[in-house]
């Protein structure tokens, strides 16, 4: 779960530079310790969370994580990025989703640019980057899923399973 704190973190200077509210809500009930790939859940969540404080110029975006299932010696926690950006429409939604499909045979995968490329236009490198995440999720036996509306924002569910340490 630190690693969650220090993906999220770098982000809060930004949103207080474009003077938008930035909250990180850590729900009881987390597990201190469980076993997963640092470095790619903190990837995976500094892309999505770079893309909320990007794509907000006023409101809010908070992350929230939470305990979602319990089951034997493994835990499912959902890693939720709200904002009040400029949100999608649904065929941009189903555009980006397409995208990522795209993106994901096009390369073959073994891209690693964690933050997209500014260099296109901006609908692509929030496909790149997506791309990558869902990618790292899909190969973590985990989910992206997402919930958009225009002029409202965006709310991205990150989930992912976890084996919890063995108790002595």
């Amino acid at each position: 779960i630190a690693c969650i704190r220090e993906a999220t973190e770098p982000f809060r200077v930004d949103a207080k530079r474009k003077g938008i509210a930035y909250e990180v809500v850590e729900h009881p009930g987390l597990p201190r310790l469980v076993s997963g790939d640092q470095r790619r859940i903190r990837q995976a969540v500094a892309n999505i969370t770079a893309n909320a404080v990007k794509h907000t110029s006023e409101g809010f975006v908070k992350v929230e994580m939470y305990v979602a299932e319990v089951q034997d010696n493994r835990v499912r926690i959902d890693i939720v990025v709200h904002d009040s950006g400029k949100g999608m429409t649904n065929a941009q939604l189903d555009a980006l989703f397409r995208e990522l499909e795209q993106v994901d045979t096009d390369l073959g995968f073994e891209s690693s640019d964690e933050h997209g490329d500014d260099k296109s236009q901006s609908g692509k490198t929030l496909g790149l980057g997506l791309a990558v995440v869902a990618r790292i999720l899909r190969n973590m036996d985990g989910q992206l899923r997402l919930k958009s509306e225009v002029g409202k924002g965006s709310r991205f569910v990150i989930q992912l399973p976890f084996d919890l340490p063995e108790v002595e």
